[in-house]
């Protein structure tokens, strides 16, 4: 075993597994899509539906890419997703009216069902090799610290593009090179990784045991309450954190900048987001580094109370917008995304203690099929009550209705354990 303060498991893969989320989340267009549609005359409900398309599509896909890549290859599942991705990057180009960008939302569904789970699985399987299940939440928190650090670098660096560009289109286009670089970077795991050595018929009949392995994993109790916290806060925040874009931008914490002022107005919002998201990315990483250190310090209950503290800044920072105290609003804001990076870490190491590894993808892929679905009908009714109340109430009283959706299933899930324990 190594203890966690030792740093002998930063060797290349480890070097391997940070540069995959570095790349991974260097989608210059990402701190900037609901303003660029909203910018383009599509209403908020028609947002929320273009959002719930590519969940609805990443929730049909999870379950089967899950079972798929533990079958045919976590590698290989990954490569097939970073294809993906460049496709619907040239279709978000492309992209004019509703329907073009639908289908640019389709492909990347798809491709981010065949990408979630496969690099959590292979990290699990690697830290189990080398007897390091203790640093399971370490490990995984520092990995992703540099996801956090690729967003904070894309952010700023599309903010300038766009600014000397003043296009946000050309973008789409940007985030090509990165995803090539890591479909380069994934194929250098080592192959023991991939799980992949079998025969065609051999891998034909592993499918039907994959299935059973992985509904008798999700009867686990343990498993499915982690999985079910989880994924409902990672949709939450998945189908109102670009909200923060148009708020910032309403808010206009630059606005004292007179050279900013006179810019194009995708400019001026290119360059606001980009050092706005940049600051918010580079505190990410920080919590997401020191995810396990906010567990041992809040003790037994962080899982529960880290969502409740999560969804409240929600409501509060829809009611301060409302009342229009938008530096407040943001602030609690960004509350949920650090949040969210502190819980990420910890809940990947709780599944990993719970779960057999050698399904862990199909297990993590069914958690994020569960997330997709909700932030498909999260994204659809968020849009509406923007619509209807405005950005400020719209969020509050969305974050309301969480929260009782959250006690709901909470509730559920403790009675259904009790029973099954008994």
């Amino acid at each position: 075993m190594v203890p966690s303060h030792d740093i002998s498991y930063k060797n290349l893969q480890y070097y391997k597994f940070s540069a995959y989320g570095f790349l991974k989340n260097l989608r210059f267009f990402d701190s900037f899509l609901l303003l660029y549609l909203h910018l383009r005359g599509f209403s908020y409900t028609e947002i929320g539906t273009l959002y719930a398309v590519r969940s609805v599509c990443t929730y049909i896909m999870e379950i089967p890419s899950g079972v798929w890549a533990d079958t045919y290859g976590r590698k290989t599942s990954l490569v097939v997703s970073f294809l993906l991705f460049i496709v619907s990057f040239i279709i978000y180009y492309l992209g004019k009216n509703f329907w073009v960008l639908t289908l640019g939302m389709i492909f990347f569904g798809i491709a981010d069902a065949f990408r979630s789970g496969s690099n959590k699985a292979m990290i699990v399987q690697y830290l189990n090799k080398h007897g390091w299940q203790n640093i399971k939440s370490e490990y995984y928190g520092r990995t992703r610290s540099w996801s956090q650090l690729g967003s904070a670098l894309s952010s700023i660096l599309a903010g300038i593009f766009v600014l000397y560009t003043s296009q946000i289109k050309y973008i789409f286009l940007l985030s090509i090179l990165p995803y090539m670089l890591n479909l380069v970077n994934v194929m250098s795991y080592p192959n023991e990784l991939n799980l992949s050595n079998s025969s065609l018929k051999e891998k034909h009949n592993s499918i039907r045991i994959e299935l059973r392995n992985l509904f008798h994993n999700l009867q686990n109790p343990a498993v499915f309450k982690v999985m079910n916290t989880s994924a409902f806060f990672t949709a939450y925040l998945k189908s109102c954190k670009d909200y923060l874009q148009t708020i910032v931008f309403a808010t206009g914490i630059f606005g004292g900048w007179y050279w900013l002022s006179k810019q194009g107005e995708e400019a001026q919002s290119g360059l606001e987001i980009g050092i706005f998201y940049f600051f918010i990315y580079c505190l990410t990483s920080v919590a997401s580094k020191n995810a396990a250190r906010f567990q041992k310090f809040i003790g037994p209950y962080f899982v529960h109370l880290s969502m409740l503290m999560g969804l409240s800044c929600g409501v509060l920072s829809g009611l301060f917008y409302g009342l229009h105290c938008g530096l407040i609003s943001i602030i609690l804001f960004v509350c949920i995304f650090l949040i969210e990076n502190i819980r990420k870490p910890v809940l990947v190491g709780l599944i990993a203690e719970e779960a057999d590894e050698q399904v862990m993808t199909s297990v993590v892929s069914t958690q994020s099929s569960y997330s997709s679905i909700l932030a498909a009908i999260f994204s659809v009714f968020i849009g509406i009550f923007v619509d209807y109340f405005g950005i400020g109430y719209g969020i509050m009283i969305f974050s309301c209705g969480a929260i009782f959706i959250y006690l709901f299933l909470n509730k559920i899930t403790t009675f259904t354990d009790k029973r099954i324990k008994s």
